[in-house]
């Protein structure tokens, strides 16, 4: 697999990292912790139990992406800082699928967990120890391969597992779909938008001189970094209508509509960078 060695790759989504994380960070606050923390003030709260929904719910939220990002950064030989972040956004990345997987498909009963604040606790902190098992062995066999000095992208079994990863969910839910017979026509849709959209960056990269493992790899991260700013943009649009008034259902809907159209116009802005930067550094090695 060719070697990029520019760092100018890595920028496009090292900012685009931070800018969904800093989002993230503030709706977990406006939608969680400040509600619970003004519902704790109450002299006639259940301190104990209000307590731990809070701290579960806003630690559950952050820590799974957290874990990853921060594995990420020491998987890589490197002395250069941005490529630790590039490095920590990537595990991030994969921290967020695995999140979405296990918070979807994983549960705690009451029949196995009676008391709730135990089954909240176990809901919220799960996905982080799954995260951190996952991300954890990856970043492991990197830095032990021969690639450590080079970007994580370019190990072929964290390609591999990313792009598992990005098809996972929705193959997961058609499967599902067809388990419980309640196939429809929007059993098929977000699998049809993974593929469009991923076949689309596939052919983006056409110019670059990257191999096909690694446009592989940059469609995974595309299709990746759009899921994740709409369920950005979304939660944070939901945090904070909903903290500043009760909207109406149609203001509702046209502020869900305003939140998808302000996360693709994101995305496209990064993707286009991404692409150029790209070229750019594929132009500098001939």
């Amino acid at each position: 697999m060719a070697k990029i060695k520019t760092n100018k790759i890595h920028k496009p989504l090292v900012v685009t990292g931070y800018i969904s994380f800093g989002l993230l960070v503030a709706s977990v606050f406006i939608s969680t912790t400040i509600p619970f923390a003004t519902i704790l003030a109450q002299p006639n709260s259940i301190k104990l139990n209000v307590s731990i929904i809070m701290i579960s719910l806003t630690v559950g939220a952050l820590l799974p992406v957290l874990v990853g990002y921060f594995i990420g950064d020491t998987s890589v030989k490197s002395k250069s800082k941005l490529t630790h972040h590039f490095s920590g956004m990537l595990f991030g990345l994969l921290a967020y699928w695995w999140m979405t997987l296990i918070t979807v498909f994983v549960s705690f009963p009451a029949y196995l967990v009676s008391d709730n604040n135990i089954r909240i606790m176990l809901m919220n902190f799960v996905p982080s120890i799954f995260v951190a098992i996952i991300t954890t062995t990856l970043g492991v066999m990197h830095v032990r391969s021969k690639q450590a000095r080079h970007d994580v992208l370019e190990y072929k079994p964290f390609v591999i597992v990313l792009a598992a990863s990005v098809l996972a969910m929705p193959l997961s839910s058609v499967v599902n779909n067809f388990m419980t017979n309640s196939v429809n026509v929007y059993t098929f849709i977000v699998p049809s938008i993974i593929f469009a959209i991923g076949c689309v960056t596939y052919l983006t990269l056409k110019k670059c001189e990257l191999s096909k493992l690694q446009k592989v790899a940059w469609s995974s991260v595309a299709v990746s970094v759009l899921f994740l700013l709409v369920f950005v943009a979304n939660m944070f649009e939901t945090a904070l209508v909903g903290y500043l008034w009760q909207p109406s259902a149609e203001v509702q809907s046209a502020s869900t509509w305003m939140a998808f159209v302000t996360a693709l116009v994101a995305w496209l802005i990064y993707w286009i960078k991404q692409v150029k930067s790209l070229s750019v550094s594929s132009s500098a090695k001939k």
